[in-house]
C-alpha cells in the first residue's frame, strides 16, 4: 500500500475518540506546481501526467494525539446477597446498581438491556430494567435461584442471585416481673396492636420471683389462646412460677349428706404450638379435701368436718361442717380451713353426739368423721374421715378433689427445659 493511502487511512475522515473536541484530521489535497514542491512537508505521488502532474499533501491537525486509539467497551455484573424478602412487605433489589459499564464517551448504562435467563420470581415480584420489585405474596420453601443477563451492543454479562421469601410476623414481647392473674398471651398481643391476622411471633418471660396465677379453678393461670394464624411462633421463658387455683373443701350437707372436695385449677393451657423453657415452677392447684362422714343412730346424730381448701395461687374456700337435723338439731362438725399459696388447709373436726335430748353432752354415742386436708400443689385433696361409734352407721367420708393439671396440651408443647412440674401434663381433650 502506498504511503499516501496509508496516510489517508490514518488521518482522513476518522474521528479522534480520545480527544474531547473530537477534532477530525482532514485530507488536504492540493495541486501544486512542480516548482513549489520544495516548500511542501511530505508528499507522495499518486499518478503522473505529462502535461500537469498531480500531488496530495497530508497535513495533521495541530495538537492531535496518537492515531487510531479507540477505548473498548467493558461490561461486568457483580454478585451480591439480595436483601431479605417477607410476605406482605414492599421489596426492591436494584441489580442495575451492580452493573459496571466502561467505554468511550457516550457509553451509557441506560442503553443496556436486561433479562432473566433462568428462574421464576416469587408471586408478587416483578423484574424490569435491572430491578426486582413488588410485594411478595407467598413463602418460598427454599432459596430461588435467578440468572440475570445484561446486554450492551453485542456484549453480555450474567450473574446468579438467590432470593428467599420469609414469613412476616407481628413481634410481641412481654416481661412479667410481679404478679399476673389469668394471663392470656393472645389477648395481650391484641392489646398491644396486633391485628390477629398476621402470624404472631411472641416471647413472654416470667422473671425470677414473679408469679402468674389463677383466681378461679375454671381458668388457667397462663393460656396461649386458640386459633392463632398459621405460622405463629410462641415462646415462654419461665424463671418464676405458674400456679393454678386450689380447689374448695367438701362440705357437710343439711340435713344429711356430704360432698367431695372440688378439683384444683390448671396452670398452663397450650392450644397453639409453644416452646417452653421452664427454669422455675409450673404447678396445678391442689384439690380440696373431702368432707368428713356424718354419723347417726336413733336419737343420736353428729355432723362431719368440712374439707380443707387446696394449696394454690390465692386463698381457696374451706368446706363447711355438717349440720344435722332430725326432728331436732344435733351437733355440727366444724368447718375446714382455707388453703393458700403457702400451704393447703386442714379439714374440720367431726362432731360427737350424745343421746337426745342430751345430744350436746356426754356420754358420746357417735362421732362423725373429720374433713380431709386439701391437696398440696399438684396433688389431690384427701378424703374425709370415717365416723366411729358402736351401733352407729360409720359411713366413709367424701373423696378429695383432683389436682389441677400442670399443663394441658402436651401435643402443642416443645420443651426446651422442663424445670419443676407439679401435676399432670396431658393432651387437650
Amino acid at each position: 500500500m502506498s504511503a499516501v493511502r496509508q496516510a489517508h487511512d490514518l488521518y482522513g475522515e476518522y474521528p479522534l475518540l480520545d480527544q474531547p473536541e473530537m477534532q477530525t484530521r482532514r485530507l488536504i489535497t492540493s495541486r501544486l506546481a512542480a516548482g513549489a514542491l520544495a516548500c511542501a512537508g511530505a508528499f507522495s505521488t499518486l499518478s503522473a501526467q505529462a502535461a500537469e502532474p498531480s500531488y496530495f499533501a497530508v497535513v495533521p491537525v495541530s495538537g492531535s494525539g496518537a492515531v487510531g486509539q479507540i477505548r473498548p467497551v467493558k461490561i461486568a455484573l457483580a454478585g451480591a446477597v439480595p436483601p431479605a424478602a417477607h410476605t406482605g412487605v414492599a421489596y426492591e433489589f436494584n441489580i442495575a446498581a451492580l452493573l459496571t459499564l466502561d467505554g468511550p464517551a457516550g457509553t451509557s448504562p441506560a442503553d443496556a438491556t436486561w433479562s432473566l435467563e433462568m428462574g421464576a420470581l416469587p408471586a408478587g415480584l416483578l423484574f424490569d430494567a435491572g430491578r426486582i420489585f413488588g410485594t411478595p405474596l407467598e413463602l418460598s420453601s427454599s432459596p430461588i435461584k435467578l440468572t440475570v443477563v445484561v446486554s450492551y451492543r453485542g456484549l453480555e454479562a450474567r450473574q446468579d442471585y438467590e432470593i428467599s421469601v420469609a414469613q412476616t410476623y407481628y413481634e410481641f414481647t412481654d416481661s412479667i416481673s410481679g404478679t399476673a392473674t389469668n394471663y392470656d398471651l393472645q389477648q395481650a398481643a391484641l392489646a398491644s396492636g396486633w391485628d390477629g391476622v398476621q402470624p404472631l411471633k411472641a416471647q413472654v418471660t416470667i422473671e425470677e420471683n414473679a408469679i402468674v396465677g389463677s383466681a378461679s379453678t375454671s381458668l388457667y393461670a397462663f393460656s396461649t389462646g386458640a386459633d392463632l394464624p398459621s405460622g405463629s411462633m410462641l415462646t415462654l421463658r419461665n424463671y418464676g412460677a405458674i400456679i393454678g387455683m386450689g380447689g374448695s373443701g367438701g362440705r357437710g350437707e343439711f340435713p344429711y349428706g356430704i360432698s367431695a372436695g372440688s378439683p384444683g385449677g390448671g396452670a398452663l393451657n397450650v392450644q397453639t404450638p409453644l416452646l417452653v423453657e421452664n427454669h422455675g415452677l409450673i404447678a396445678g392447684g391442689g384439690g380440696g379435701g373431702g368432707a368428713g362422714a356424718f354419723n347417726t343412730q336413733p336419737n343420736v346424730a353428729a355432723g362431719g368436718g368440712g374439707g380443707g381448701g387446696g394449696q394454690g395461687f390465692t386463698t381457696s374456700a374451706p368446706g363447711s361442717g355438717g349440720l344435722v337435723y332430725s326432728g331436732a338439731y344435733y351437733p355440727a362438725g366444724s368447718a375446714g380451713h382455707s388453703g393458700n399459696l403457702a400451704a393447703p388447709g386442714v379439714g374440720g373436726t367431726g362432731a360427737s353426739s350424745g343421746y337426745y335430748p342430751n345430744q350436746y353432752s356426754a356420754p358420746w354415742y357417735c362421732t362423725a368423721g373429720s374433713g380431709g386436708r386439701g391437696g398440696a400443689l399438684g396433688e389431690s385433696g384427701l378424703p374425709g374421715g370415717v365416723g366411729t361409734g358402736a351401733g352407729c352407721i360409720n359411713v366413709n367420708g367424701a373423696m378429695g378433689g383432683a389436682a389441677g393439671v400442670a399443663a394441658q396440651g402436651t401435643e402443642n408443647i416443645i420443651w426446651g427445659e422442663k424445670g419443676t412440674i407439679l401435676g399432670a401434663v396431658r393432651q387437650q381433650p
